[in-house]
């Protein structure tokens, strides 16, 4: 039980099974690596923010749904996540591309057996993002040249059919 409260009350990565938890595991060892990384954040989030401008001006396929553009005030593209209705078919010819991904937050948070009864009328727009997120790589040490490859592999993509 208190290995899933320490992480948000998790019973497995984003299925959190109990309400209560929380994220606070920071020892001293992770203070004192923090304190030298922390000088870095804002030319790291400078560079994720970057990352984010040129997928929007790279990727211009019709079924992949673009996040809003990244504002320097407010912003510092965390995740770079893209939606569409054929998020499984994307993902796989990404991955035949060498292309990581990742699905944050697959289970929407009314959906979570911590979280109670879900409403009555469920959440239908909760639930369609939570089936087409799709975060690409989105990380400071990426290289332009990596940024378009993956630009070009989410372009090249030929879903079954038009969504």
């Amino acid at each position: 039980k208190l290995r899933a409260l320490r992480t948000y009350g998790w019973g497995a990565k984003y299925h959190c099974t109990m309400a209560g938890g929380m994220n606070s595991r920071m020892d001293e060892l992770q203070a004192a690596v923090l304190r030298v990384k922390l000088p870095h954040l804002d030319g790291w989030n400078r560079r994720r923010c970057d990352i984010a401008a040129r997928y929007g001006r790279a990727l211009n396929h019709p079924d992949i749904v673009l996040p809003a553009p990244a504002s320097a005030e407010s912003d510092v593209a965390h995740l770079f996540v893209v939606r569409t209705s054929q998020r499984a078919s994307l993902r796989a010819h990404l991955a035949s591309a060498g292309v990581a991904t990742d699905i944050h937050y697959p289970i929407p948070d009314h959906r979570q057996p911590g979280a109670g009864a879900a409403p009555p009328s469920g959440l239908p727009r909760t639930e369609r993002a939570c089936a087409e997120v799709l975060s690409l790589p989105c990380y400071p040490e990426l290289t332009d040249a990596e940024v378009d490859a993956v630009a070009a592999a989410c372009n090249r993509w030929q879903p079954a059919t038009r969504s």
